[in-house]
């Protein structure tokens, strides 16, 4: 696999999961988390539902947000997670739109986790 995102989600149509898969807000639960490299420098996952939906490349960002939750990617089976589309998500200087973690039913109360994105960027999220 390149390193290249754009070819990556190009080859992934069809096969994976979109951010119009997920538009209005679906809660999905996760089967299995697999690990899959797309670079030497950084990780995604790939996440199978339960449900009747394709397998969500996640981006690492979200990655980050169920780390500081306290999720490791072997804790999440089980899971439930709301998924909706996100129309601000950007690569590099363009507005794409993408998919985010907007929350989770197994949370038993409303979480705000910081963690940081990049070398100087602290983000701050309420899940």
């Amino acid at each position: 696999m390149t390193g290249d995102w754009v070819d990556m989600f190009s080859r992934a149509a069809g096969s994976h999961m979109t951010q119009m898969d997920v538009d209005g807000g679906r809660v999905l639960t996760v089967r299995a988390v697999e690990v899959v490299a797309y670079d030497k420098k950084a990780r995604t996952a790939l996440v199978h539902w339960r449900d009747d939906a394709l397998p969500w490349l996640m981006p690492q960002q979200e990655g980050l947000l169920l780390a500081a939750i306290g999720w490791r990617p072997h804790e999440l089976t089980g899971r439930r997670l709301l998924i909706n589309r996100d129309p601000t998500v950007k690569f590099g200087p363009d507005v794409v739109g993408g998919s985010r973690i907007y929350g989770s039913p197994d949370l038993d109360r409303d979480t705000a986790v910081r963690w940081r994105c990049g070398k100087r960027k602290l983000q701050r999220q309420l899940v």
